[in-house]
């Protein structure tokens, strides 16, 4: 079961930084984020 939220963690952590990417940001621009 961990390793189910390991990688649902990962996968959402990539969306966003890809999100955030898209809008011409960093992950520098991102000062707090609650998942």
């Amino acid at each position: 079961m961990m390793d189910d939220f390991v990688e649902q963690f990962e996968v959402a952590l990539r969306k966003t930084l890809s999100v955030v990417r898209g809008a011409g940001g960093a992950p520098e621009s991102i000062g707090r984020m609650t998942i």
